[in-house]
């Protein structure tokens, strides 16, 4: 019968790297490495915080890995506008104003959420 161990190593040499070594305890031992980048927070890029009614533009969001990287998740998140009525913001993360007035845009990525504040002028 086989066992399993697990060792997680922390090391940092200017940023932090997380490596897994799974190890088969038998004749012969085989280790895998296996680097874990999780996306430890996420920003909502917009070209203009105040458009004008009308207006259309591509928000990105961007994820930051453990490993420090910036990565485009704009594909990857879920786009919801808090007032549909001012402006809309589709699955890609288009986003067309309607009319004047102040509206949330919100990402949301593995249970947490980043918003962005898009004051629309007529």
């Amino acid at each position: 019968m086989k066992q399993w161990s697990t060792t997680i190593r922390l090391a940092r040499l200017g940023v932090f790297f997380i490596i897994v070594l799974l190890s088969a305890c038998s004749n012969d031992n085989q280790y895998a490495e296996v680097p874990i980048n999780t996306i430890i927070l996420v920003k909502i890029v917009s070209p203009n915080d105040n458009p004008e009614t009308g207006d259309s533009q591509q928000l990105q969001a961007m994820g930051k890995n453990t490993d420090q990287r910036w990565v485009d998740m704009t594909d990857k998140v879920q786009w919801k506008s808090s007032d549909p009525r001012l402006a809309d913001v589709n699955e890609t993360g288009w986003m067309t104003t309607k009319k004047a007035g102040s509206v949330d845009i919100r990402a949301e990525y593995a249970g947490q959420a980043v918003s962005v504040k898009i004051v629309i002028k007529n």
